[in-house]
């Protein structure tokens, strides 16, 4: 019998020290209602981190270098959306090619930046060997272009949260259309204006055989899981991109109706909010100082649980809509002075330490008019664990 309780049960000892942002996790102590949901997203990322994203415009038969528009990602109450001016700010490369020992090609077309999210569209041609080999009749694949981690000026940085697995578009029996995306945080790039996004290691990976598996308390993580499907490819991708040339705009404080709040021990501040041509980012950054046994966890409803924070989004008509939320920074500082980077499953070592996070809202200009409201949220249990309104809200006037 197919049992996903017993399969979660056995991956999350497998991968323990995974450390996603993603809620799935919490179906472990059975807090959370949506497992099916979570469990499909968890097929997609933990495997081998796998962060391509692979989709496009079906009906044609030869693959030509010009620059095409992504379709819109939507899934998990998740949003990337490129309205009309994504043309404007793509960018046609040339002879960037990674190949497979055995005559795979990974072709870089494409990129696109314009002071949000990079894209990188993508062209896959296999041999007929490789095709064999990833049973391209049965299953689907996708790309990683690096180990894990963002490599952006040659300095490694942690994998961003915010990298998603789309559907894989086929061209023809060999070739195959896909895009990349990558969010480069302030963090990431020191600030600076110009800077460089590195890709190597590059593999193409043969999706998570799931099904038709039996599953009992002893059974392992499948086969696919241990020993991925993988074809290497030989090659480095290296792309360059400025903010110079971009019409950016940064909101001042008189648009943001209290740009700070406090509650209990958790301090936040909305540190700015960027207008990009296709996109709103707004940065938050969150301090809860001092942290109590049940601060980031507890078995109860106690009053010191904050847990996970989070934000809802609201447009000019109160209307919930839905962005992308980015952590690349979760800081825990110690009494003793030394800092860790926060696991979500070591709590109890937090107590008295301080956490300091950035967290930021990416949300498409085509989903609002001229106001935005951000609603910070923690958690809280009930039946499960869910997610309740701090208190406070703030509130964005917005000139695209």
């Amino acid at each position: 019998m197919y049992n996903k309780e017993i399969m979660l049960k056995r991956i999350y000892e497998k991968y323990s020290n995974f450390t996603e942002d993603d809620e799935f996790f919490n179906t472990k102590i059975g807090i959370k209602t949506h497992k099916e949901k979570y469990l499909k997203k968890f097929y997609n990322i933990a495997a081998i981190l796998i962060i391509g994203a692979l989709m496009g415009t079906a009906g044609f038969a030869t693959y030509q270098a010009i620059a095409r528009k992504p379709k819109n990602y939507e899934k998990y109450d998740q949003k990337i959306k490129f309205n009309e001016k994504y043309d404007k700010y793509s960018k046609i490369i040339e002879k960037e090619v990674a190949r497979s020992a055995s005559g795979t090609t990974l072709e870089l077309v494409s990129t696109n930046y314009d002071g949000g999210y990079v894209v990188l569209e993508l062209k896959v041609t296999f041999s007929e060997t490789d095709k064999e080999l990833f049973e391209l009749d049965k299953y689907t694949f996708d790309f990683a272009l690096n180990n894990s981690p963002v490599i952006v000026d040659g300095e490694v940085q942690e994998l961003v949260y915010g990298i998603n697995k789309h559907d894989v578009e086929k061209i023809s029996d060999l070739e195959y259309r896909g895009y990349y995306y990558v969010f480069i945080p302030d963090e990431y790039k020191n600030n600076k204006e110009n800077f460089k996004l590195s890709f190597n290691n590059m593999k193409l990976v043969r999706e998570v055989n799931t099904e038709n598996v039996e599953y009992d308390e002893n059974t392992t993580i499948i086969d696919d899981w241990d020993n991925p499907v993988i074809i290497y490819l030989d090659g480095e991708f290296d792309c360059e991109f400025s903010d110079k040339d971009i019409n950016l705009k940064y909101l001042n404080d008189s648009k943001i109706s209290d740009n700070h709040l406090t509650y209990d021990i958790l301090t936040q501040k909305m540190e700015y909010v960027k207008i990009t041509p296709m996109q709103t980012i707004i940065k938050i950054k969150s301090n809860l100082n001092d942290m109590k046994k049940n601060t980031l966890g507890a078995i109860d409803n106690s009053k010191e649980f904050i847990g996970y924070l989070d934000f809802k989004i609201l447009d000019d008509n109160d209307e919930e809509i839905h962005g992308m939320i980015i952590k690349p920074s979760r800081v825990l500082t110690f009494p003793d002075g030394h800092k860790e980077y926060w696991d979500r499953y070591q709590m109890g070592s937090a107590v008295g330490a301080n956490l300091e996070e950035v967290a930021y809202l990416v949300i498409s200009n085509d989903d609002y008019n001229n106001k935005l409201t951000i609603i910070p949220t923690k958690q809280k249990f009930t039946a499960g664990l869910v997610s309740e309104p701090i208190g406070e809200t703030y509130t964005v006037e917005v000139e695209k």
